[in-house]
């Protein structure tokens, strides 16, 4: 398959299977490929996609006279980048493969800028030596997609023209179907906007992060990110617009908006760094929805909640809905009991466990709930008293472990210290996971389940410092690696 200015620059095939992974290999030998894009996962909504033509590490796996060995491989957000050692007849070479692993099952990502770190991870391979081997399930869709967006961006590199109806059409006359539904296509122009328009906010967790970091808060630039987060709303939204959902259908409906916007919901379920859908935000509950409450909790089977405003109870429509050691036990619903067992103090928060009995199941049941209760943060404030605050609690959610459930997460009206919290959570884990910080990121992130997230500029300010307070925390940066595979 041509490419810009390189004959040959892509082979598009399908993903191998059990009966054609010798062929598969026997191609990447012959064609002297040494890259491999594959973009679906070898299964997908419990069927088989591809078979795993890769050892994993410390293996080696044998296609007929073809020997293939892992030797390293870097786990990234959305990707995984592998190193592999292939051998023929004493001849050796070394096989990288680009593993994109956020595609869902059906349709596409919802979010363009997943793709924007891999696609300039392919940017980077020069054309006119070996064919890049791009690869799906069935050879066509991503493939395509992701084909033509490389074009793309080469020819912009190079002539400063974005032209995606002409490679589209030219693909197509090489390969039918590349690129094979409308979504896809619109994914394609939203990712160029990603790779060639918007700005770049990431910032490198290296020993220059921190002064780097003290110098965007120190000057214009800041104001510049919020409105840039505000300007490519648009962008986050054309997907999919932001989708509020309730736990249950019988769940009642509530006006939680400030800006006495009606909603006929109040939860909404917020993707997280790596995982969709790993929140479930609401406010905290009013005296008539405690029961409600606790209905979602147990058929969600929640395992985690987090409570970041104090509670007010001057306020005569809200209270205390967790038992405590003084009112031991809540009977929110008939067929609930909902038990206090104990409470651990720290700094900053209580951790409280809570054991949910369903007496409408036919077998014994008690489930283990904690229930994170910030202590000090009121309602009235957007941020915090400190950044240690917030980062003490989420450490405490992963020494706890998250389990299979979402996470829970209240505040006094469900979106200000809520959508702090989760973006806070996305930038620790990034930087955790890939050694970047990206403020912006994680705010249009969480802006795109619910709009009315981050908006402050002193909510801005406080994810930065949160950073720089987290970042202190591994002894000059020497914990991160930062160098190439």
């Amino acid at each position: 398959m041509e490419g810009y200015n390189a004959r040959k620059a892509y082979i598009a095939t399908q993903g191998p299977k059990d009966t054609t992974v010798n062929d598969f290999w026997r191609m990447i030998w012959q064609e002297n490929a040494i890259y491999i894009v594959m973009l679906a996962n070898v299964v997908e909504g419990g069927k088989k996609k591809s078979v795993q033509y890769w050892p994993n590490a410390k293996e080696c796996m044998k296609f007929g006279n073809i020997k293939v060995e892992y030797c390293s491989s870097r786990v990234f957000a959305d990707y995984e980048h592998r190193i592999l050692s292939v051998t023929k007849d004493d001849v050796k070479r070394t096989v990288e493969q680009l593993h994109f692993t956020s595609w869902p099952d059906h349709g596409v990502p919802l979010y363009a800028q997943i793709l924007v770190p891999l696609l300039r991870k392919i940017l980077a391979i020069p054309q006119g030596t070996s064919p890049i081997v791009v690869h799906c399930s069935a050879g066509v869709g991503r493939t395509g997609t992701i084909i033509l967006c490389d074009l793309c961006l080469r020819t912009t590199a190079r002539e400063g023209i974005v032209d995606v109806l002409k490679h589209q059409h030219n693909l197509r006359e090489q390969r039918a179907n590349l690129v094979d539904n409308f979504q896809q296509y619109k994914l394609a122009h939203l990712v160029l906007l990603e790779c060639l328009v918007t700005m770049r906010t990431s910032i490198t967790c290296d020993e220059k992060a921190e002064s780097m970091i003290l110098q965007l808060l120190e000057s214009e630039r800041l104001q510049q990110q919020m409105q840039y987060i505000d300007d490519t709303a648009w962008q986050d939204a054309a997907m999919r617009p932001a989708i509020e959902i309730t736990a249950k259908p019988e769940w009642p409906a509530k006006n939680i908006f400030q800006d006495g916007e009606h909603s006929d919901v109040n939860a909404v379920e917020v993707d997280g760094f790596r995982c969709p859908q790993q929140f479930i935000v609401t406010q905290q509950p009013l005296k008539e929805t405690v029961s409600e409450f606790w209905k979602m909790i147990d058929e969600k089977e929640i395992t985690t909640i987090v409570s970041l405003n104090k509670v007010n109870l001057a306020n005569e429509t809200s209270c205390i809905f967790w038992p405590t050691a003084k009112v031991n036990e809540i009977h929110p619903v008939p067929y609930l009991k909902i038990q206090f067992h104990n409470k651990v103090n720290s700094n900053y928060y209580n951790t409280i466990t809570i054991h949910i009995y369903n007496a409408n199941e036919k077998k014994s049941n008690k489930r283990i709930v904690k229930l994170i209760v910030l202590k000090e943060w009121d309602a009235s404030k957007s941020i915090p008293d400190s950044e240690n605050s917030l980062l003490s609690l989420w450490k405490e959610i992963e020494r706890l472990g998250r389990g299979d459930s979402p996470i829970v997460v209240t505040c006094y009206d469900g979106i200000k210290a809520c959508g702090l919290f989760i973006a806070l959570s996305f930038v620790i884990e990034k930087i955790k996971l890939e050694q970047e910080c990206d403020v912006c990121l994680a705010v249009r992130t969480v802006r795109r389940n619910q709009k009315q997230f981050v908006t402050e500029m002193e909510q801005l300010v406080f994810l930065y410092q949160a950073a720089i307070c987290y970042l202190r925390s591994f002894y000059l940066y020497s914990n991160f690696t930062t160098g190439k595979l």
